[in-house]
């Protein structure tokens, strides 16, 4: 897929003036724009070790240096992912969460135990920053591991946000995603500091070492991942984790409902315009305040942007972009719910898309639609991939279900003939450290 005019563009694609203009009907700069982000955040489901009986599970199949290598994203149908990842980050919790937030090993010489590999932070090379424009920070951001089943053990708790806002108006937000973040143990390998602060040391680590060249941060994440990310974006541009003239923008995909009305309004005050129509007009923001924008992609027949329920005090935050995955004449009918939760369901649909948007009353918890204004792909999108995780495309494409596995399941052959699990094994031969500078052009 050619890079269009992002380089030029980038600023209005990252939300500056509110994506006025550029979502109904979809603009091809801002629909490549949400794939190439997608895409970032698609790689943190690809490079999971799901297996339980692997001593590895939890972690990630590669390590930083191999990261999109590894899953495939180095491709030359992949321009725009020219990004050295300089940062994993791990997350625990203090309270039982449903299963699908976390992986366990079933081994007793786990590597993992009770902390999970819940996303990278990567920089734009020289390559990259040419491609896209400006330096790039982004932050991809895991999400749960099995598409709806987790819905069901939701606990609707709300705990205060205060100190990820920096705040004294009590925004209270969801306890589950609050944990994750903010949890850490000092008996934890890898969480003796939370994910919190080790993605925001990260990102203050890389802006200041980009202090002299325009920068912007990125932060995206898919389902639970969304929440964090939007969250994630929030506590950055609160705590002045970088420097005012460093926009913060958060691309949120199928993203449940945060936090409360109070949460909503100090996000507006920082800029987000939660809930505007998008057919509305907007005008720049005042060059004197930084940026803070958040833009959910949200999938018509996804039950998840609609939990936890509005009738409880939850509501949404940023503004939203609509899809209808199951107007796709590639994929089954009548498409399932939980495949519209899917991340390449979502990829899908943007690549497709051609609708006008519609309002929605997100008050009742209705998430709206798209106007029936056709979808082709028109060759930006590999309909394989829909089949990666779920069986969703039609018989005649002759795609296997569930085709992305690791070789083997991870079992490579030893000398000796026999075989011994070793995905993601990589990270007991010395290729993690628990902060590595690595030189962002050294994989360009």
């Amino acid at each position: 897929m050619p890079i269009g005019n992002i380089p030029k563009r980038w600023k209005e694609l990252s939300g500056f003036n509110h994506w006025n203009g550029l979502l109904s009907p979809l603009d091809n700069d801002m629909r490549q724009y949400l794939i190439h982000y997608g895409e970032l955040v698609e790689v943190t489901y690809d490079a999971f070790v799901r297996e339980k009986t692997s001593e590895y599970a939890g972690g990630s199949r590669f390590s930083q240096a191999e990261l999109l290598e590894g899953v495939g994203l180095l491709k030359n149908n992949h321009p725009l992912k020219q990004y050295t990842v300089t940062k994993y980050f791990y997350a625990t919790s203090s309270l039982q969460l449903p299963a699908a937030f976390m992986q366990h090993s079933m081994s007793n010489t786990a590597c993992y135990k009770d902390s999970n590999w819940f996303g990278y932070v990567a920089v734009a090379t020289d390559q990259g920053k040419a491609l896209l424009g400006r330096r790039d920070i982004v932050v991809c951001w895991r999400g749960t591991l099995t598409p709806l089943e987790w819905v069901d053990d939701f606990i609707f708790t709300m705990v205060n946000g205060n100190e990820i806002l920096k705040t004294e108006k009590n925004p209270m937000i969801h306890q589950g995603f609050y944990s994750i973040y903010m949890t850490a143990d000092p008996n934890s390998k890898y969480n003796k500091i939370n994910c919190r602060d080790q993605v925001n040391q990260e990102v203050k680590r890389l802006a200041e070492m980009y202090n002299k060249e325009e920068v912007s941060v990125t932060i995206c994440g898919h389902s639970m991942g969304a929440s964090l990310a939007a969250m994630n974006a929030a506590d950055i541009r609160a705590n002045n984790i970088v420097r005012p003239n460093i926009p913060v923008t958060s691309f949120p995909y199928a993203c449940p409902r945060t936090g409360d009305d109070t949460w909503k309004q100090c996000l507006d005050a920082m800029g987000v315009a939660t809930n505007v129509d998008i057919m509305d007009n907007f005008h720049a923001a005042p060059a004197s305040q930084p940026i803070l924008r958040i833009l959910r992609i949200v999938n018509k027949l996804d039950l998840v942007p609609k939990v936890p329920p509005a009738i409880i005090c939850y509501t949404h935050v940023g503004q939203r972009f609509y899809i209808d995955s199951s107007q796709s004449p590639c994929l089954q009918a009548p498409f399932s719910i939980a495949g519209a939760h899917d991340l390449e369901a979502y990829l899908h649909g943007i690549a497709g898309t051609n609708g006008t948007q519609l309002a929605a009353d997100e008050g009742l918890g209705i998430e709206g639609g798209v106007a029936d204004e056709g979808f082709d792909l028109a060759g930006r999108r590999d309909p394989s991939l829909v089949n990666k995780y779920r069986d969703g495309l039609r018989p005649e494409y002759l795609i296997p279900a569930k085709w992305w596995l690791p070789e083997n399941k991870g079992m490579v052959q030893q000398a000796n003939g026999s075989y011994k699990m070793m995905d993601g094994s990589w990270i007991m031969q010395g290729g993690h450290a628990e902060s590595e500078e690595l030189d962002p052009d050294e994989n360009k």
